[in-house]
């Protein structure tokens, strides 16, 4: 999964201070970042980004992470539109658990403020106030063949809905002895599982054999009450048809057509 994990966030501090340090930058944006509750919120990552870009890979995108006060400093930022947010293009995870968030209090992007830097303007005294975090629950789940038997050491994949809109991201866990596996995930997201089946077991460091099975549950929205879920996974013979379907794009409805298998 695309994670911008805690040590990319200390890279970050390391390399903003040091810029800072060498060349005397100028600071453009400042703030602070506090939970729900109104204590600051230390070293979380967070995004001042274009308006006229939605993805990381797009360029242009200025990172900082809070300090243990909560308080954060963008620097030698261009002249331009942004907002600012917490998770944007990315996912919940345990480190940093919220869903995309945009100052000054929006789920929404069009309804974000928008900050103008212009002519080497200095942004202070920025307060964002995060929601609470999303709760984590731990989804228990099965694999199973046609005729209801154990699917043994199948990949499973997790996609998050609202993230994932592209592709099934495998490797998470694999199905125990009875089919069985814990993936932890967020409530109210949405979530859809699959499994793929391999004709000999994975070894790290060698590619994987040929394509025997795969299955996909439904999307749906975790919930407490969630109950356990059944990935229904079918023998293959066009196995390359389930590989392509994963490695390429997804335009619409379900991963694997079981009538084309």
């Amino acid at each position: 999964m695309y994670i911008r994990s805690l040590s990319i966030l200390i890279l970050v501090i390391g390399s903003v201070c040091g810029a800072f340090a060498q060349n005397g930058s100028v600071a453009a944006v400042q703030g602070q970042l506090f939970q729900y509750n109104g204590k600051p919120l230390g070293y979380v990552q967070l995004e001042l980004v274009p308006i006229d870009s939605s993805h990381y890979d797009e360029g242009g995108w200025r990172i900082a992470a809070t300090s243990v006060s909560g308080k954060f400093t963008f620097f030698d930022v261009p002249n331009g539109k942004y907002t600012l947010s917490i998770k944007f293009d990315d996912m919940p995870t345990t480190i940093s658990p919220y869903a995309t968030y945009f100052y000054p209090n929006s789920t929404d992007r069009r309804t974000a403020e928008i900050l103008e830097i212009r002519h080497g303007n200095l942004i202070r005294n920025l307060n964002f106030k995060l929601p609470p975090p999303l709760v984590a629950k731990k989804i228990v789940g099965q694999a199973i063949w046609e005729d209801g038997s154990p699917v043994v050491g199948a990949m499973i994949g997790c996609r998050d809905i609202a993230f994932n809109k592209g592709h099934m991201p495998f490797g998470i866990k694999f199905s125990d002895k009875n089919g069985k596996f814990i993936v932890e995930a967020f409530v109210g997201r949405q979530y859809q599982f699959a499994g793929i089946m391999f004709d000999r077991p994975m070894e790290y460091g060698v590619p994987p054999g040929n394509v025997i099975g795969g299955g996909e549950t439904d999307e749906f929205l975790l919930s407490t009450d969630t109950e356990p879920i059944t990935i229904r996974m079918r023998r293959a013979g066009n196995w390359q048809l389930i590989f392509n379907r994963y490695l390429g794009r997804r335009d619409k409805g379900r991963l694997f057509e079981y009538e084309s298998l």
